[in-house]
């Protein structure tokens, strides 16, 4: 966890960002100022980051090197918003979940709305 933790260190270093342990194995990430598609790319170079670290994973795990999971949601707040923070985080979550049951390893962006399944962007 403290090296995945350096990772999200150096990946996300602007004034005003903010990284958190989450739960257990998991991270939260505030990107102030940063559209779906920014949000994405750090998402991938947290992804690749982790990956690289190339540490050796438990001897059950399905990858031979601990790999990342990572999921985004976005929105623009404004006055009169139909969302709330709450949903932003659920969206989130969901997606998370969705990331691990289908292999992990990948980014998936977040339905806010969730009407629909998370979309898998890139693996």
């Amino acid at each position: 966890l403290k090296e995945v933790g350096r990772v999200l260190s150096n990946v996300v270093g602007r004034p005003g960002d903010l990284v958190a342990r989450y739960h257990r194995d998991e991270f939260a990430l505030v990107l102030a100022s940063t559209d779906g598609q920014g949000a994405f790319s750090i998402a991938e170079r947290l992804r690749q980051g982790i990956q690289d670290l190339q540490v050796p994973s438990a001897n059950d795990a399905p990858a031979p090197v601990v790999t990342g999971s990572v999921a985004t949601a976005t929105a623009v707040p404004q006055r009169e918003s139909a969302w709330e923070e709450l949903d932003l985080i659920k969206a989130a979550r969901h997606a998370l979940r969705e990331a691990r049951a289908t292999g992990g390893n990948r980014v998936l962006r977040a339905n806010l709305g969730m009407a629909g399944p998370p979309e898998l962007v890139r693996r």
